[in-house]
């Protein structure tokens, strides 16, 4: 299992290489997202274990196997819900995904995907 820094690495260099393949796109705010969204992945195994972060994973990827909204916003709804009582993880998850629809997950998973260590 990767560490936090061999992710953001990967992460790194996943970026790096799209930006040689389309070097008119400013991905600053890409790599910005993810790295937040690998601190939020370290931060909840650091406070509620691999078994929850997994259980949050499998919840959110679930989204894009979805075709309506409300079954879309239920996943995110069961991902958030493994963080009750963690206000601080429960905020920065709002941040991370309210708003966040079928289509983002899609995206998202397509690109963080390949870098993936």
């Amino acid at each position: 299992m990767a560490t936090r820094q061999e992710r953001k690495e990967a992460q790194r260099k996943h970026l790096e290489q799209l930006q040689k393949e389309h070097p008119k796109v400013d991905w600053k705010d890409m790599a910005a997202g993810m790295q937040r969204n690998i601190d939020f992945e370290f931060d909840v195994k650091d406070t509620l274990g691999d078994d929850i972060w997994q259980k949050m994973d499998d919840a959110v990827q679930s989204v894009s196997s979805k075709t309506s909204s409300s079954d879309a916003q239920a996943s995110l709804a069961e991902a958030r819900g493994y963080l009750k009582g963690y206000k601080e993880l429960e905020d920065r998850f709002d941040a991370l995904f309210t708003g966040v629809g079928r289509d983002t997950v899609v995206l998202a998973d397509d690109i963080s995907a390949q870098a993936r260590v």
